[in-house]
């Protein structure tokens, strides 16, 4: 049986949108709940929850634009507008104080429910749909394809070595606040108490590709990357877990595999990249590492007024030559 849009979230919209326009909207939201549910193949959760989002945004528009075709351009119109109003509100009230213990049941039951689904919508559409603040949809990754090899199928996460991320960074003109990353477990100690985490290390300043700004305290600098500083930037859990929340956090150590590091950062709530609780710098010689030693993920943003078409075109080509050359 292939999962349905919120049954709620229906009610609420046909209650909500005007009569002539209801139908093509419940069709239309329908038809792409069916494809976002096809096409993210994780269950009907992601889907759920973008319908949530779109009836939750739709509401008042709907009821502002519904108020608009009321009959109440004329005094005569206002005033049998009001009159039907109160005439449904005095039927309700009636119908609730005929059985109170059925109305009370039944709005607790509402609240209950609303509340809960406002409190799962509101973590869903801050950690899964909306991590990042505006204009992410210009933030890409860059992958890559072995078109050669027996099984041209296959899918690499770290797909990318250090000459080749300079070959992007460096010949690229659609692309900007271009950064490699690579990912791994770090054991990490603060005070008495030992943990280990998710790693991101960091070639370049991740901050500008992803558009945000650490919550607390800042970046790395260019300095602290081509240098490998010992400095780090936590995640939001680790800085509330391990640190009680303490804004006093910035400049306090924390033992990353037995070296100390200097916290300089907190990321915002929402950003954990690939699950990383921990931010490091580090520097990669494109000219002593081995072109097939592939270890990093790249990513960038699109240029202002540049399409994904264009980007693709144009690594399309480099890796073309790219190709030829090596």
């Amino acid at each position: 049986m292939n999962p349905t849009p919120p049954r709620m979230a229906q009610w609420l919209f046909r209650i909500s949108a005007h009569r002539s326009d209801r139908t093509d909207m419940l069709d239309d939201l329908a038809e792409e709940f069916a494809t976002r549910l096809h096409r993210d193949a994780v269950g009907p959760g992601p889907a759920r929850a973008w319908y949530w989002r779109q009836v939750r945004s739709s509401l008042v528009p709907n009821l502002t634009q519904r108020f608009r075709r009321a009959p109440h351009a004329s005094p005569q119109g206002r005033m049998e507008y009001m009159r039907r109003f109160w005439q449904d509100l005095r039927y309700a009230v009636r119908s609730l104080l005929r059985k109170p213990v059925f109305a009370v049941v039944a709005i607790l039951s509402l609240a209950v429910g609303l509340g809960a689904t406002t409190v799962v919508y509101s973590i869903v559409d801050a950690a899964v749909l909306n991590p990042f603040p505006s204009s992410m949809d210009r933030l890409v990754g860059v992958g890559s394809a072995f078109p050669h090899t027996e099984r041209s199928d296959i899918g690499y996460i770290e797909v990318h070595s250090a000459p080749e991320f300079a070959d992007v960074k460096r010949e690229s003109t659609t692309l900007e606040h271009i950064v490699a990353f690579d990912l791994g477990n770090r054991h990490i100690m603060a005070g008495d108490r030992p943990e280990r985490v998710f790693t991101a290390f960091w070639w370049g300043n991740a901050f500008p590709a992803m558009g945000l700004d650490p919550a607390l305290g800042r970046g790395f600098n260019s300095d602290e990357i081509r240098q490998s500083e010992p400095v780090a930037v936590i995640s939001h859990r680790l800085w509330t877990s391990l640190f009680a929340a303490d804004r006093g956090v910035l400049g306090e150590t924390i033992s990353v595999t037995g070296d100390q590091y200097t916290i300089i950062g907190v990321m915002p709530p929402n950003a954990m990249l690939g699950g990383s609780d921990l931010w490091l710098p580090m520097w990669a010689n494109p000219e002593t590492m081995a072109r097939g030693r592939r270890q990093f993920q790249i990513l960038g943003r699109r240029k202002a007024g540049v399409s994904l078409d264009q980007v693709n075109t144009e690594l399309a080509a480099l890796a073309g030559s790219i190709e030829q050359e090596h």
